[in-house]
């Protein structure tokens, strides 16, 4: 019962976004904005590492944040399986990906998780990805230059 009421609360927190007021209209940032989704499909390629040290994090950061992240979960359904949210403070990104679908086969597949952020003001964030609440990956991402 523990657990059940401190995902809840966790949850509410995950839904709910800070906002950064300015006292100067002139200098307000334009708003974060976020989406996430489920690459669809099983991803069944995806763990052919090269090496052990190989994870299945990688980010793009120029313009905007893009994240890609693995997931281990029942292979049936493989599309629409996972309740996704975020949470931006100060510098830290919170991802939170919940598995909602029943266990209907007897398999498990990796599943690509993407975040993408558009108008971050930093340029250096940790991003913290969890998993059914557990964290999975905690990652430093650092703003490049867009050589273009």
């Amino acid at each position: 019962m523990f657990y059940r009421k401190l995902f809840l609360f966790v949850l509410v927190l995950l839904t709910f976004s800070c906002r950064d007021k300015s006292s100067n209209p002139g200098d307000e940032q334009p708003q974060v904005t976020g989406i996430m989704y489920q690459v669809p499909g099983c991803q069944r390629n995806l763990f052919k590492k090269t090496s052990s040290v190989d994870t299945c994090f990688s980010y793009s950061f120029t313009d905007s944040l893009k994240i890609d992240f693995c997931v281990s979960a029942n292979c049936c359904p493989d599309r629409e399986r996972f309740s996704l949210n975020y949470k931006i403070e100060t510098d830290t990104i919170f991802i939170a990906a919940k598995d909602t679908a029943a266990d209907l086969c007897d398999c498990i597949c990796p599943y690509i998780i993407h975040a993408e952020f558009s108008n971050l003001p930093l340029g250096r964030y940790i991003v913290c990805c969890n998993y059914n609440n557990k964290l999975i990956y905690e990652r430093v991402v650092k703003k490049q230059l867009d050589l273009n």
